[in-house]
This record gives C-alpha cells, sequence and structure tokens, in this order.
C-alpha cells in the first residue's frame, strides 16, 4: 500500500521501463537458444562505444552481433571499461557454463539499463508495494530464497514458469497477520495442461483494518479502510528441445495482472511477471531461474503517478542430497538497494506418506533500516500424501513478529 505523498517523484530523463525489459529477456531467450546451437563456437562479449556515447553489449558467436542490447552510459561503471574494452569467453568447456555466465552479466546489465532506481533515494517512489511481500509459509521460512524452487501455485508469485512442475492440479492457501494490524491472504490454483505447458491464477489481498479520519482540526469525521487486491493468470510453457526430457528444456512463464488500490481514493492498473527457467545441471541437482516482476503499470494518487514496484530476481537451487537442499536468490528491487537471500531445507521422512520438513533463510533486505531480532526465519512443515501445511516465524525487529499459515493440496 502506497501512501500519498506530497512530493513528486523525479523520473526525468528516465525512459520508459518497458523496452530495456522487454530486450533483456529477448536477448536471454534469443541467447539461450543460440547458445544450444553452438556448443562448440567460440564467443566473445564485446562493450561498443557508438557516436552517441552510448554503449553497446554483443553476443557473438561466428556471426557478429547474433544477439545485440543496447544501453546507457551506466554500464561504464558496471565493468569500469575504457575505449573501446571486451571480455571474451572462447571455447569455455560446457555450454551449460557459457550460458551461466551470459545469463549474468545480460542480468547485470539490463538492470543498469534501468537508470534512477535500484538505491536508497528511491523508497518511498513506487507505488503497490503489497506486491513484494512474499506469499507462502515454505518460501518465507527460506529467507525468501525461491526463485528457481517453486513446484506448485504459488510459482504464479515467484516465477510462473515453475508450473511446468505441476503434474496434474494444485491449490495453495496462505493467511498471515501482518504488522500495525494489517492482515494478508493468498490463495493460487494451477493445473498442468499435457504437451501444451500449465496454467494458473492467483489472488493476493492486503487489508490494512479500519483507520480514523479527522478533519484539519483534530475532529473524527469518519473512517476509512485501504487494502490492496491483485488478480493474477499465468502461463508456463517449453521453449526449447522438443526431443529432449523436461530437465533438459528451457521453461518460459508469464503472467498478467490486474491490481487495485485504495487509500481513500483509489485506483487500477495492469502489470506482468516474465520469467525463464533454465536446464537442470550437474546431474540435475543445481537449476536456475532469471524473474521480472511489475514490469509496467502505475497508479495515480491526488495528481501524481507512482509506478508499481519493478523487481528482478536472479535464483539458483542446489540438492546437496535427496533430504537437504540450498537454495540462494539476487533480488534488485527499482525502488531500493540490491539485496542476498539464502535458504535451506531439510526433510526428514517419518512414514512412508509422511514427511517433516525444518526451514531456515535469511537475507540481506533493510538489514539496517532498524533495531532487534530481524533478516532471519524458520520454520517447518508437514506433508501428509498429496496434503502439506506450513509454518514461517518472520521477526521484524521493533516493528513486531510476522507468522505465516499456508496449506497446499495437490489432486
Amino acid at each position: 500500500m502506497k501512501m500519498k505523498s506530497n512530493k513528486k517523484p523525479d523520473n526525468s530523463g528516465i525512459a520508459s521501463p518497458m523496452f530495456p525489459v522487454i530486450t533483456a529477456f529477448l536477448s536471454l531467450l534469443l541467447g539461450a537458444l543460440r547458445l544450444c546451437h553452438t556448443a562448440s563456437k567460440p564467443m566473445a562479449i564485446r562493450a561498443v562505444s557508438t557516436t552517441t556515447g552510448a554503449y553497446e553489449a554483443k553476443i557473438q558467436w561466428q556471426k557478429p552481433a547474433d544477439v545485440v542490447v543496447t544501453g546507457a552510459n551506466s554500464f561504464l561503471w558496471l565493468w569500469k571499461f575504457d575505449a573501446v574494452p571486451c571480455c571474451h569467453i572462447a571455447k569455455l568447456p560446457c555450454r551449460l557454463t557459457r550460458m551461466f555466465i551470459v545469463c549474468l552479466l545480460l542480468f547485470a546489465f539490463n538492470c543498469k539499463l534501468l537508470a534512477g532506481g535500484f538505491d536508497s533515494a528511491s523508497v518511498g517512489t513506487n507505488s503497490a508495494q503489497f506486491l513484494k511481500i512474499a506469499v507462502g509459509a515454505r518460501q518465507a521460512a527460506m529467507g525468501e530464497a525461491y526463485t528457481a524452487m517453486p513446484d506448485d501455485a504459488s510459482a504464479i508469485f515467484w516465477n510462473t514458469a515453475g508450473l511446468i512442475k505441476i503434474k496434474k492440479q494444485s491449490l495453495v492457501m496462505m493467511h498471515m497477520p501482518y504488522l500495525a494490524d494489517m492482515y494478508y491472504d493468498y490463495i493460487a490454483y494451477a493445473q498442468n495442461a499435457g504437451s501444451v505447458g500449465a496454467w494458473g491464477f492467483s489472488m493476493q489481498y492486503l487489508n490494512a483494518g479500519s483507520i480514523k479520519k479527522t478533519n484539519s482540526s483534530g475532529i473524527d469525521i469518519g473512517s476509512f479502510s485501504p487494502y490492496d487486491l491483485a488478480i493474477s493468470v499465468g502461463f508456463a510453457c517449453y521453449v526449447t528441445g522438443y526431443n529432449k526430457e523436461p530437465w533438459q528444456r528451457f521453461v518460459l512463464g508469464a503472467n498478467g495482472k490486474f491490481i487495485r488500490s485504495q487509500i481513500i481514493g483509489s485506483d487500477s492498473t495492469v502489470s506482468a511477471d516474465v520469467g525463464i527457467n533454465f536446464p537442470y545441471m550437474f546431474d540435475n541437482r543445481f537449476r536456475m531461474a532469471i524473474v521480472a516482476q511489475n514490469i509496467m503499470g502505475t497508479l495515480r494518487f491526488d495528481k501524481y503517478e507512482y509506478p508499481l514496484p519493478m523487481v528482478f530476481r536472479f535464483g539458483t537451487a542446489t540438492e546437496i542430497s535427496k533430504y537437504f537442499i540450498v537454495t540462494a536468490d539476487i533480488t534488485a528491487p527499482k525502488d531500493n538497494y540490491a539485496y542476498l537471500s539464502m535458504g535451506a531445507e531439510i526433510n526428514i521422512n517419518v512414514a512412508k506418506t509422511a514427511t517433516v520438513s525444518l526451514r531456515s533463510g535469511f537475507n540481506t533486505r533493510a538489514l539496517f533500516d532498524f533495531e532487534g531480532l530481524r533478516n532471519v526465519t524458520i520454520g517447518t512443515g508437514i506433508r501428509y500424501r498429496e496434503y502439506s501445511l506450513d509454518y514461517a516465524f518472520s521477526p521484524y525487529g521493533e516493528l513486531g513478529n510476522v507468522h505465516r499459515i499456508s496449506a497446499g493440496f495437490e489432486f
């Protein structure tokens, strides 16, 4: 929920976010597709100065500029390059290694394209902050490092490409008493659509309760009840290697969402998320994913418009053993600094059809914003046949503690 501000955000000189976001994901997808067909060809990544002072990042194989992304001079800060620098990645031993490096470079490069954000000076300039509140007790207990892990209907929030892992149907529900007497609810349903892919929809709802309204003299003149609502519909499908096993293929996921926010007045908008899951690596024990959330849309309060909180995520999940998983995410919200999240889950079989899970995690978000126990999470869960029940505890220092309870069904 975004409260009204008398200060108009300074967005001068900032291009529409749609072009760099679309460019980022098209370049990632095209680059990945190209890598699948050029495993033995040399490759280079080159930054080229143009007459206009801008820079181009080119991924080159035998033909120059197979994939080209253009950006601003901030690319210099990222690489600390002078004149016409060049970074070669030639004849690496494995196409997956090359793919991993390319994805990291393009992720960092396209974050820098969106100049004017990703720092503390941007705090408070975006609306609909409820879109960044983590859903699911399992996910929160793992430090919110979940980009590469979704395997149920909650994938619509974390990474829509994860819907592809649903075998039949999935239903997820969460209730969370939030800070300052607010509460947050989430429900999602998803279904496997066979060879076509998978689809699903979800609803997020944050209620801030009743707040007294007074006039300029402090006299009570009633009350108002702020709330935020988002309804999303998503789809995931394989985009490469139709003659390969599922874990050897790229998965593309996207969703569209309707968002409504009300304080005293209200406004609505639409937005979208895009996610990519990469083929599993190292005997199917390591996976990667990249996501862009809330890539467009603004909400108007009073006479000013505020953009939605765009977020980039890059995540990994490592299966240390059948019973132990470690996850790590780098999250870059456009209205704050990027931060690191890590989580772990231990699964203990207590019966043939029952499993108990122990989880913990941490993240570096808002590390110095308040005092007290914070930035760490713990949780547990139990799964019996197709049913699961999870709990997470997230302390927020002097602001209080948050308890999440979620349930899942597969049928």
